[in-house]
């Protein structure tokens, strides 16, 4: 299945109030993509939002991403994490802002389950490969970004997450059925406006079409893109498992489609979830 380009998508967003890419953002990613590339440019540019700063570090020092010792600064935790890791974080804070406002619902379980997802495909991308750690974190906190949007254009929209949670079809059948447009589709287009990477915008773009993992697929995604969705089923089932969430219709659709894409069979795949669910039981205590 071939992806639709941006240009077919773009009526898709009629009544969506698609944040602009923050300013602060712009920066750094001029900043880490320069040729003159300063540590102390990029923290002058992160303090300079004492409140962004704050969030930062708090989320440097959390259990998730595993400090030998404490972030006192924005410097304290570019040594540690390094720049890429640092421009995840700061992506986190800056999509939290975006995707909360007084007109829409508050998301603070929605937050915390994406930043779970953040730190737990980065872990499963340490095991599984196919690309980079920073870059699964990213995919991990940035695919489901759609859905705040999608709550805030759609006031019937939580009707339809119960819907689409519970169903034998594929999530984003039920919101297309329901709305004419899906959170995939939504969260693509605010990657690219944010310029993420193409690698990532085409992974968050397709991440309930499953097919797309398949050898004979016609899509066109890059192979990292591939990786970054099937390292997301893996973990999004882990989370699941974690919490004791009940339902699992993703997991059921996609299992047969990640163990093929990684080599492995159904069972070989059950048997990494629980090795990775048990090491994040141990680490949340």
């Amino acid at each position: 299945m071939k992806i639709a380009d941006d240009t077919d998508l773009s009526p898709l967003l009629r009544g969506f109030d698609l944040p602009p890419c923050p300013a602060i953002l712009s920066e750094l990613q001029s900043t880490l993509n320069s040729d003159a590339f300063d540590t102390r440019r990029v923290s002058q540019l992160i303090s300079r939002d004492v409140a962004l700063a704050a969030a930062v570090i708090r989320v440097a020092n959390s259990p998730a991403l595993g400090l030998r010792r404490q972030a006192n600064s924005i410097t304290d935790a570019l040594s540690m994490l390094g720049s890429r890791q640092i421009l995840n974080l700061v992506v986190a804070e800056l999509l939290k802002r975006a995707g909360s406002s007084d007109r829409g619902p508050r998301l603070e379980r929605f937050w915390e389950r994406a930043a779970l997802n953040a730190a737990t495909c980065s872990r499963v991308a340490e095991r599984f490969g196919g690309v980079g750690r920073d870059l699964a974190y990213c995919y991990g906190l940035f695919h489901d970004a759609g859905i705040p949007l999608m709550l805030r254009r759609f006031p019937d929209y939580k009707a339809t997450l119960q819907l689409a949670n519970g169903s034998e079809h594929s999530f984003t059948s039920v919101e297309e059925s329901r709305h004419g447009v899906d959170h995939a589709v939504i969260g693509y287009l605010l990657a690219r406006s944010w310029r993420l990477s193409a690698v990532l915008a085409g992974a968050i773009r397709s991440h309930h079409d499953f097919q797309v993992l398949g050898v004979e697929s016609d899509s066109g995604l890059a192979g990292e893109s591939c990786a970054l969705i099937a390292l997301g089923v893996i973990s999004e089932h882990i989370i699941s498992l974690f919490q004791h969430a009940q339902d699992e219709s993703e997991w059921r659709l996609g299992q047969p489609w990640v163990a093929a894409f990684f080599g492995m069979s159904e069972a070989e795949l059950d048997d990494c979830v629980e090795d990775e669910l048990y090491q994040l039981r141990v680490a949340a205590g």
